[in-house]
């Protein structure tokens, strides 16, 4: 639960959704989980982030993110800010 006026700062796995056991999950816009886990919350911004070739994060669109293919050691980070719908 938030705060009234509380902001939720969420960083995510995010790539082709995936269960990399035991580590993570990754999700991505179609995400049955997250879709459900967020629906009383409202997006305020969103950023994407995957690693170039010197294994340095780059920020990217949602496109590029998507299409990593996650790995135990490599997948795209999703970064949202959520409010509470009713704020």
């Amino acid at each position: 639960m938030l705060k009234p006026h509380g902001v939720l700062i969420l960083t995510i796995p995010y790539g082709e959704e995936k269960v990399i056991r035991p580590l993570h999950r990754v999700y991505n816009k179609n995400s049955k989980l997250l879709k459900f886990a967020f629906e009383n919350f409202k997006l305020l911004s969103e950023e994407f982030y995957k690693n170039n070739e010197e294994n340095i994060w780059i920020k990217c669109t949602e496109e590029e993110a998507s299409k990593v293919k996650p790995s135990e050691d490599n997948y795209a980070l999703g970064l949202f800010l959520f409010k509470n719908k009713g704020d």
